[in-house]
């Protein structure tokens, strides 16, 4: 299921635009500030709900209105129309006309993945980042993920609620929490070795880094169970006021040779480290019956020289993905498929280009 229209209302400098990309590739190019990176932003906002460059609306809303917007056409075996308006700290989301309650029944909808110039933090910055990367990934492979880690940050939300009380009455809810616990850690255990599967083929063909390696690291020390771990840190915690074992402290630990990616790599090697890693999570989803995700990149050209877009634009073409990417010069994209639809974006407003002519949507 593709993408087959895209309205984004009174987001940043977009007035209103509509966008009818093709299946395929897309390429977005115009001047810096132009709006192809708050076009991307509006795509990302029905698979995520938010931006990607801050988690609050009213930097996004556009000066001297209330509210954003931004309404999406899925088509493929059924036409489904979901969108989703916030306005400060409100936000509505709508499905084919019906109200619903949680972003994740839009993500369902709009499965989509991100690479900006940024992308490298996944390898730089904490644990939190790449725990949120592995999630996103099970969320869409397997159906009860989403329900069990709500539980999960339920539980541990009642128990660090008890620690500021009484360290007995965490007692109560440990069994619950390392019981969740144990089943996301091997879930995320079992889907990394999963993406494994799917990279060791990228290495090659995307010319990534040789021997890349991926582990899971535990959030809890000790060679036994989570319950115990937390009745051993049970005063800890309560000193602390907060739980400081279990899957919400797991992290992945990425190497090249032998070394930490960050060490080993350059800043272009470790984009294409971490483009491979989405493209794995991207083909691992689709393998697993999921939804197709959608594709945005930011800047392609940003810290990779030409061999290194072309290997990318020749993987993407290949594949049955709908990819979105800005760029401020489509010349520098070489090897483009015919099939590729072309947009030009000029202060706010989009333009389709075509060999005939440039009109305006």
């Amino acid at each position: 299921m593709a993408i087959s229209r895209v309205e984004i209302r009174n987001l940043r400098n977009l007035q209103s635009v509509t966008i009818e990309p093709g299946e395929g590739i897309n390429i977005l190019s115009g001047a810096n500030g132009a709006g192809k990176t708050s076009i991307l932003e509006g795509i990302y906002m029905l698979g995520r709900g938010r931006s990607f460059r801050t988690n609050q609306a009213r930097p996004i809303i556009r000066e001297g209105c209330d509210c954003v917007e931004v309404v999406g056409v899925a088509s493929g075996p059924s036409r489904i129309v979901g969108g989703i308006r916030r306005c400060g700290k409100s936000s509505e989301i709508r499905i084919n006309g019906e109200s619903v309650s949680r972003v994740s029944e839009l993500a369902r909808v709009f499965p989509v993945q991100l690479v900006t110039p940024r992308s490298h933090e996944l390898l730089e910055r904490g644990p939190e980042l790449r725990r949120r990367f592995l999630d996103w990934g099970l969320f869409h492979v397997e159906q009860s993920y989403g329900a069990t880690i709500a539980r999960y940050k339920r539980v541990l939300r009642q128990r660090n609620e008890a620690m500021k009380r009484k360290a007995g009455e965490a007692v109560y809810w440990e069994d619950q929490l390392s019981t969740l616990g144990e089943q996301i850690h091997l879930a995320r255990g079992q889907y990394l070795r999963s993406l494994v599967d799917e990279l060791k083929p990228l290495e090659q063909r995307l010319n990534l880094s040789a021997n890349v390696e991926l582990s899971m690291i535990r959030g809890w020390s000790g060679a036994d169970g989570l319950q115990q771990a937390l009745a051993r840190r049970r005063d800890h915690d309560q000193r602390m006021g907060f739980t400081s074992a279990g899957p919400h402290r797991d992290d992945i630990r990425i190497e090249s040779e032998g070394a930490s990616a960050v060490d080993r790599l350059s800043r272009g090697q470790q984009k294409m480290l971490v483009l491979g890693l989405i493209l794995a999570q991207m083909l691992r989803v689709s393998r697993c019956g999921g939804q197709a995700p959608l594709l945005l990149v930011d800047d392609l050209a940003a810290e990779l020289d030409e061999h290194a877009r072309a290997r990318v634009i020749d993987f993407l073409a290949e594949r049955s993905v709908q990819v979105f990417v800005s760029t401020l010069d489509p010349g520098l994209l070489s090897g483009l498929p015919p099939s590729a639809a072309m947009f030009h974006v000029e202060h706010g407003c989009l333009q389709r280009q075509t060999k005939a002519a440039t009109f305006s949507i």
